[in-house]
């Protein structure tokens, strides 16, 4: 048991780490907020937009010196729509 926690443990790591590293400009109209759920895991948060779309964001890497997000917006048909990271 203790080496599926931390077989789990590294694995979220890797997907956060990776989320900087896709190309995600090539899979606009393709993916869905499933497909990239599935692959990346649930997002921190999701908000509804005024186009009946969808932005949600996920934490690409977080350290002493700055917090990196990946923001993706999916269109009312529920595709990837644009892609974009935000560093604070």
């Amino acid at each position: 048991m203790k080496h599926l926690i931390v077989v789990t443990g590294l694995l979220l790591l890797a997907a956060c780490a990776n989320t900087t590293e896709r190309d995600w400009q090539t899979r606009i109209g393709l993916d869905s907020l499933d497909d990239v759920k599935r692959e990346l895991g649930g997002p921190e948060s999701c908000v509804r937009l005024d186009d009946g779309g969808t932005a949600c964001s996920w934490l690409a890497t977080k350290n002493r010196e700055r917090i990196d997000k990946l923001i993706l917006t999916f269109s009312p048909n529920g595709k990837l729509a644009t892609s974009s990271h935000v560093q604070f």
